[in-house]
């Protein structure tokens, strides 16, 4: 009998390309759309690949509606923000392929990078509160903190208003698909 060695299929090579996020794609898009003479040659092509994505967000849209565990009512508010500024970045794309305006192109980017941003801070919470449970362990290991003792705990809340002025990037947020299309451009 043959044993499969699945290490070998999951080893990261060298070779391969780092799966660009989400706002990288749009933006990279946008510039694509911004340079390109004729977009109506590629319309329907660029069109399939954001449908793809758009399937994407409305299937994680349609998790984070449902009721969230305990404390986690936060996570799932800013994850539909999150999918509400991809999907609005989308539309913009949407709406410049039928009408060519350069704005559009520029508010896609600006949803999606706000998007991105609101990513780093909920990755940053959630490194927080790891941490946290980590130390809230090595206590009760330690003996400092005892069985049944109470733990003080504090929901954090997120919103686009408190993080609007930072644009952030990020190296990895909900992958992106087939960019294929995109690398003709040379």
């Amino acid at each position: 009998m043959n044993e499969y060695d699945y290490e070998e299929d999951f080893e990261e090579s060298d070779e391969e390309e780092e799966p660009q996020d989400t706002a990288g794609y749009i933006c990279e898009l946008c510039d694509f759309l911004e340079e390109s003479d004729d977009v109506l040659a590629q319309k329907s092509e660029i069109t399939g690949s954001l449908e793809i994505l758009e399937e994407d967000f409305d299937f994680l849209e349609a998790e984070y509606k449902k009721p969230a565990p305990k404390g986690g009512k936060a996570f799932n508010t800013v994850m539909l923000d999150i999918l509400g500024l991809y999907k609005q970045s989308l539309e913009q794309i949407y709406l410049y392929l039928e009408e060519p305006e350069k704005d559009k192109l520029k508010k896609s980017r600006e949803s999606a990078m706000k998007a991105a941003e609101l990513v780093g801070f909920l990755r940053n919470s959630i490194a927080r509160r790891r941490l946290e449970m980590a130390e809230i362990l090595s206590k009760f290991e330690s003996g400092e903190m005892k069985e049944g003792q109470p733990i003080t705990e504090q929901e954090e809340e997120f919103s686009l208003k408190e993080h609007d002025s930072v644009i952030g990037k990020l190296r990895s947020i909900p992958k992106a698909r087939d960019t294929a299309f995109l690398e003709d451009r040379a």
